[in-house]
């Protein structure tokens, strides 16, 4: 999955990705996913995840958006000042399936 910054502004500095890991690993535990690989860029995110296949990928998608938008805000308070709307992530994302399938 891809999550893009609103506006593409380049607020994901180190400390703010750092924050996010924090928060994938209580998402793990809560919602049983397995985060298998986090990155970014300034201006996004990549995340490669697993989870049970009662879950759809646009929930998934649903979950980490909002659980990290909401704790950033409160970490990061400033952040929110430079958007305007005071969203963090753009709407939408990209997402690619894998699977064991023949």
């Amino acid at each position: 999955m891809v999550f893009v910054v609103k506006y593409r502004s380049d607020l994901i500095t180190d400390d703010v990705f750092d924050f996010m890991k924090e928060i994938c690993r209580g998402i793990s535990k809560r919602y049983y996913l397995w985060f298998d690989a986090l990155g970014h860029e300034n201006d996004h995110i990549y995340i490669v995840v697993e989870s049970a296949p009662k879950n759809s990928p646009s929930r998934i998608m649903q979950i980490c958006k909002s659980i990290l938008a909401i704790q950033i805000f409160k970490k990061f308070p400033k952040l929110k000042e430079e958007l305007w709307g005071g969203e963090f992530w753009s709407d939408g994302g990209h997402i690619d399936t894998v699977g064991d399938g023949d």
